[in-house]
């Protein structure tokens, strides 16, 4: 049955479709996650951008110091350090891999990916007042001391970049869209807001990686636990617009999709592109797990963003699976 959609004037198959499940998915996304190349190169990271929040904490107390005598008020050092790291959550139980501010630490030395990508996204393209791109940014203008893990050549390009679209800044403060290229892009018709979201939340079983136990604690302290997790999945938000060039082009190539091209694939593999360890077959990988492991895109949806913004060889003809099943074998025998 096809139902009628103002937003794009164009038919919608209606909110009662049939959810179609590859049954390659879970293993192939928990072999991801077991990888122990993919392990240590998130621990990687998480110590990379864990340093790059301690040196922004001590820019910002030395700051401060010199306001010391002036202010009643005046922030410790560790009070500072604790501000700086709730930038990591807003403890939102709709938003997947949220945590306690408290717990925001410990996904850093030992969080699952999910959890760890939702705090790396914060950090450094979600946060509204862009502090932490603001703090290197600035650091590098200034010819002070940047942190050992961040590629000063493509730190300098972003700010080449964005100095160059000084007129786009003054429209609008996302750093981001100005980061990523995204202010060109003129309204998309690729997706619609799906109306009745109710029968297409993520089941418990579902996720991979598994609930951690600072998840459960987030979910729980605000609703009972129940099968299906109170996340606002891209399955259940969004209806892509069939008549679209992305769903055409999917469809062609009998490629699944949920919510239109991923672009917090692009936004991730831009803004870890600034760190001295960038491995695009890796993130590519991290993006899946992440996005895919929770319903918010497909494969295909995060393969075709990494092909078409970030030069991966990838054919949109080819099996995703089968593409990535390819990555995953030379990663592990690295």
């Amino acid at each position: 049955m096809l139902v009628s959609n103002k937003m794009f004037d164009v038919p919608f198959i209606n909110d009662f479709e049939e959810r179609v499940f590859d049954a390659r998915l879970k293993p192939l996304l928990k072999r991801i996650n077991s990888n122990t190349e993919i392990q240590k190169y998130m621990d990687l990271v998480a110590i990379d951008i864990q340093s790059i929040i301690y040196c922004y904490s001590e820019h910002m107390y030395v700051g401060s110091y010199d306001k010391a005598h002036h202010c009643k008020n005046a922030f410790t050092y560790e009070m500072t350090i604790r501000k700086s790291f709730n930038i990591g959550t807003n403890e939102n139980i709709e938003n997947s891999g949220s945590v306690f501010s408290e717990d925001v630490l410990a996904v850093f030395t030992a969080g699952n990916i999910r959890e760890r990508c939702t705090i790396f996204q914060n950090f450094l393209f979600k946060d509204r007042q862009n502090r932490i791109m603001t703090y290197l940014m600035n650091a590098y203008s200034r010819k002070m001391r940047i942190p050992m893990c961040i590629n000063s050549n493509a730190l300098g390009s972003v700010i080449e970049h964005i100095s160059n679209h000084q007129k786009e800044i003054d429209q609008t403060p996302n750093l981001r869209h100005i980061i990523c290229d995204t202010f060109k892009n003129k309204k998309r018709r690729t997706r619609c807001i799906r109306k009745n979201q109710k029968g297409f939340g993520i089941l418990v079983e579902n996720c991979v990686p598994g609930i951690s136990d600072r998840e459960h604690k987030l979910i729980t302290s605000h609703q009972s636990m129940h099968d299906t997790m109170p996340w606002k999945t891209g399955r259940m938000t969004w209806i892509v617009n069939p008549n679209s060039m992305f769903a055409q082009e999917a469809q062609s190539h009998h490629q699944d999709t949920i919510a239109g091209p991923s672009g917090h694939t692009h936004s991730m593999l831009c803004f870890m592109k600034l760190f001295t360890n960038f491995d695009l077959h890796k993130w590519v990988l991290i993006c899946i797990l992440w996005l895919v492991g929770c319903e918010h895109h497909s494969i295909y949806e995060v393969l075709i963003v990494a092909k078409t913004r970030h030069n991966m060889d990838f054919d949109p003809a080819q099996d995703c699976y089968e593409f990535v099943d390819t990555i995953l074998n030379s990663i592990s025998k690295m």
